[in-house]
């Protein structure tokens, strides 16, 4: 899944960091992006599916760490080339981590003889967060800028 936010608001921030230091605009960008990836995590972590009591940790089989996945929302560090910033925020189809069952509640698993109906619930937790996300991104690179906060 991708997703574009886009903020018509942080048009005057183009402008400077087109004018900064490129080692500055990479860290600065890069902040502003964690901070964003935060929230939208924050967010997908409340509408994802829980279970009642978590199986303690295991030796044996690898995913089982003691902790939910909707707490441990998987996010990439942020890329920053001389034309765009992105970051992963969420499960992808491919993902082979503790918490790789996620995948299979956001996009089904049709490949068993029994399936899996997808439950998704991670575009309806970016949509929750969206606002807050862009608004703490916006103060961050404020604040990366010297622009105030």
């Amino acid at each position: 899944m991708s997703v574009e936010l886009e903020a018509p608001n942080l048009d005057e921030f183009i402008q400077v960091v087109d004018k900064l230091d490129e080692k500055v605009r990479k860290q600065a960008l890069k902040r502003t992006l964690e901070t964003g990836s935060g929230v939208v995590a924050a967010g997908i972590g409340k509408v994802a599916p829980r279970s009642k009591q978590t199986r303690g940790p295991s030796g044996r089989q690898s995913w089982r760490t003691g902790k939910h996945a909707a707490e441990n929302v998987k996010r990439s560090t942020p890329r920053v080339t001389e034309f765009e910033a992105s970051t992963t925020v969420g499960w992808e189809t491919g993902a082979n981590d503790p918490y790789f069952y996620m995948k299979f509640s956001e996009f089904g698993r049709f490949y068993s003889r029994v399936g899996f109906r997808a439950n998704p619930f991670m575009e309806f937790g970016l949509q929750q967060s969206e606002g807050e996300a862009m608004a703490e991104m916006e103060r961050t690179l404020r604040e990366e800028l010297g622009l105030g906060g």
